[in-house]
């Protein structure tokens, strides 16, 4: 018997994230990087400017593909040099998931998913420069993951001078295939276009620009967090609810942490469950 890490099995399983084929894996490169660049850009009130390049390097000796690279840049908040090796080279490490609020991606695997899928098809790994608005020079990262552990390697790190206040850049390096229709990025950017008119996009596909000009000047309002309601929260999940915060009153659980449970339907839920309302720890 031998354990497997997650990104092990998502590396021999890769139609799971969305990398069925090098025409999809195009598509799922540049939405996931685009999903990544708006929130963040969103979250920090930033209203986004966000530049995408595609570049074809060369034919692929392993399948009727091209070897491509695809730069992401935007001009969001930067990144944490703590946390730049992890979310790039690391799945399932995020800080949406434990969040109850809408959002474009919670697992924290796209990302590094497609800079994995990258490093599997030209065995090349990914690069990201990152600057903080407290940063007085940018610093670039070159990053691949083990797979065999799921945990990222910094191959490379430097500091740069870069001409933006803060931001992001990343490039990966894939073998995809490019057309021109409901699977390209051209559609994808379109329709993000077309649904976020906050957003101004730069889309450079080989050599051809087309720019997607921003219409409103002001960013979304930010969704509000909600707490579970107990008509969607199953029995497994309230119990587990229960124990990690066993130091508090039932009824303060009740009522605090749930949805639409009073202090007096707390206190009528408790009474018929015949469980005293200040009770704690009730496994014992």
């Amino acid at each position: 018997m031998k354990e497997i890490s997650v990104s092990e099995f998502f590396s021999k399983n890769r139609h799971l994230l969305g990398f069925d084929n090098p025409k999809k894996a195009l598509l799922m490169i540049v939405k996931e990087a685009v999903d990544n660049s708006l929130d963040a850009c969103e979250s920090n009130n930033i209203l986004p400017s966000i530049s995408v390049k595609l570049e074809k390097l060369g034919k692929s000796s392993s399948n009727d593909s091209d070897v491509m690279k695809a730069t992401i840049i935007d001009n969001g908040p930067g990144i944490d040099k703590k946390y730049v090796s992890n979310v790039f080279g690391k799945l399932l490490f995020g800080d949406k998931f434990h969040r109850l609020k809408m959002s474009r991606g919670q697992q924290g695997i796209g990302i590094a998913a497609a800079g994995m899928y990258g490093l599997l098809t030209t065995g090349i790994p990914v690069e990201v420069i990152t600057k903080t608005k407290t940063d007085k020079v940018a610093t670039k990262y070159v990053i691949q993951i083990n797979t065999k552990s799921n945990d990222p390697k910094i191959l490379q790190s430097d500091t740069i001078e870069w001409d933006r206040k803060s931001g992001t850049s990343i490039s990966i390096t894939f073998n995809g295939n490019y057309s021109n229709d409901k699977w390209s990025p051209t559609e994808y950017l379109t329709e993000t276009a077309f649904i976020n008119p906050h957003v101004e996009i730069t889309y450079n596909a080989f050599g051809n620009i087309t720019t997607y000009d921003r219409i409103v000047n002001e960013p979304p309002k930010q969704p509000l967090e909600i707490k579970p309601h107990p008509d969607g929260l199953e029995l497994g999940d309230f119990i587990n609810m229960v124990k990690e915060q066993s130091n508090r009153p039932i009824k303060a659980i009740l009522h605090k942490e749930l949805s639409r449970i009073s202090a007096n339907l707390a206190n009528n839920i408790l009474k018929k469950a015949e469980i005293k309302p200040d009770s704690k720890n009730l496994e014992k």
